[in-house]
């Protein structure tokens, strides 16, 4: 794969009622450094609040998370991120940034529910461009 940041478009698992342009996100990252990061780029592509996981919130309208750590198993943690939105969405939409472009990881983030695969870098303009894609092609909008 190129040094160019790569989407990977899944069929979308969202419901209607978000926000054409997601207000807040839960940023649920590894280390600091990566969550900051990631906190920059969403505040650049025009989300308003990022909160961290595990942290008191309501309700967001978009997680955007890494490869679990320590290799642990990835449906447990993007289940775990998502009943982290208070349990009022499963059906959260959830974006992965990350440096893993095997087809095996792909396929992996696929099955565990990742609306959205972005591998590293990855720009403002395109996760605005993402988020925007993943919120507007929801069902029943």
């Amino acid at each position: 794969m190129s040094a160019a940041a790569q989407l990977i478009d899944y069929p979308t698992t969202t419901t209607a009622g978000f926000q054409a342009q997601p207000r807040t996100a839960l940023a649920a990252f590894g280390t600091e450094s990566a969550r900051a990061f990631a906190c920059d780029v969403l505040h650049a592509a025009g989300v308003a609040h990022v909160v961290p996981s595990g942290g008191a919130h309501g309700t967001v309208d978009v997680i955007v998370t890494d490869w679990p750590p320590r290799g642990d198993d990835i449906g447990a943690h993007i289940d775990a991120l998502r009943r982290d939105t208070n349990g009022a969405r499963r059906d959260t939409p959830v974006i992965m940034l990350t440096a893993r472009e095997s087809r095996a990881d792909l396929d992996a983030a696929r099955r565990a529910g990742v609306d959205a695969y972005v591998v590293k870098p990855v720009s403002p303009a395109m996760l605005k461009r993402r988020l925007a894609k993943i919120l507007t092609n929801a069902p029943g909008r």
